[in-house]
């Protein structure tokens, strides 16, 4: 989902590369992945720079709370593993 929403954000994969370290390849192949799994396409790709369609724009929406979620999830139980982390300060 980090991929996805940085190319979204990018508006291009290279860019999206870079931001990430990652090979552009890893970021072609793994939005390819994605739109396969959800039966659907994210982006409409020119040589200058990939759009998202209207179900690109919906999948930024729902994986945006998703990822949000994540980091919450994150917080939450590596608190709850680290007593110093969760209880008060003095």
């Amino acid at each position: 989902m980090e991929i996805f929403l940085t190319a979204a954000r990018e508006e291009n994969f290279s860019r999206a590369a870079e931001a990430l370290f990652l090979p552009q390849s890893v970021v072609s192949e793994q939005i390819g992945r994605l739109e396969r799994e959800l039966g659907v396409k994210l982006f409409d790709r020119s040589h200058r720079a990939v759009r998202l369609t209207s179900e690109g724009r919906t999948a930024v929406d729902l994986a945006s709370v998703v990822m949000r979620d994540v980091g919450r999830l994150r917080r939450e139980v590596s608190s709850q593993g680290n007593p110093a982390a969760s209880s008060p300060s003095p």
